[in-house]
């Protein structure tokens, strides 16, 4: 069921957030500068690889006291919120409930601290040094149930299609800053009237997407001219 009434109100939607988005795209771009001259920094690596002072073609170095700082910060992140053991406790008021929940609290951090599952720490790291280093960090909490279809067969010799689950849980996605867009004057994300990220897919990604009726018309995607995309770096 389409939330638009007619083809119309699409159009009118369509024409507003892309008015939105290019607003908040040039808004954005002298912050979005420094954050990639901060991810340079934070790495020890060069503005450009030789300089011509005092001499020319004179090597150039990166001072490594931004890296110095950012993984003093992330260990500091690290060691206040990402070593706590057990990562969730659940309690309760009921006595009786108390040695069930001594169960229950182990199942739930073997589920945060699965990488098959939240995978925590791993979301840790990257949340924390960005968080360090950036000053702030968008993600998102989601469900993810990713299933695959293989086919066998059977002893009579017929097809039989089965569906196997990988994995049906809760996820953290971490996102770049430079992949959230909203606009600028919006300082409270709940209560903004729109907020986009970016979505990296494979072309098989897409048309996966598309079987499903999720997305349409995919293959004007491929028939224009790519698109300029910012590359992740460092």
């Amino acid at each position: 069921m389409s939330i638009f009434r007619d083809e119309a109100d699409r159009d009118k939607f369509v024409e507003y957030i892309l008015s939105e988005v290019a607003q908040a795209e040039a808004e954005r771009a002298p912050k979005l500068a420094d954050f990639e001259r901060y991810r340079r920094q934070r790495m020890a690596v060069p503005d450009r690889r030789h300089r011509n002072w005092p001499w020319k073609k004179a090597s150039n170095i990166c001072t490594p006291l931004a890296l110095i700082n950012t993984n003093g910060t992330f260990g500091s992140l690290k060691s206040t919120f990402g070593v706590t053991s057990p990562r969730v406790t659940v309690k309760s008021q009921v006595q009786t409930l108390e040695e069930p929940l001594k169960s229950f609290n182990k199942l739930l951090n073997l589920y945060v601290t699965s990488t098959k599952r939240i995978n925590i720490n791993e979301v840790d790291n990257t949340m924390l040094y960005d968080c360090g280093s950036l000053g702030t960090q968008f993600a998102r909490v989601a469900w993810e149930k990713d299933v695959f279809k293989l086919k066998r067969q059977g002893e009579g010799g017929e097809v039989i299609e089965k569906e196997i689950v990988r994995k049906n849980s809760p996820i953290i996605i971490p996102y770049r800053i430079e992949d959230v867009y909203t606009r600028i004057h919006f300082t409270n994300i709940h209560t903004a009237p729109w907020i986009a990220t970016v979505a990296y897919l494979h072309e098989h990604e897409l048309r996966q997407r598309e079987a499903k009726g999720i997305f349409t018309e995919v293959d004007k995607i491929f028939s224009s001219a790519p698109l300029q995309i910012n590359e992740p770096k460092q």
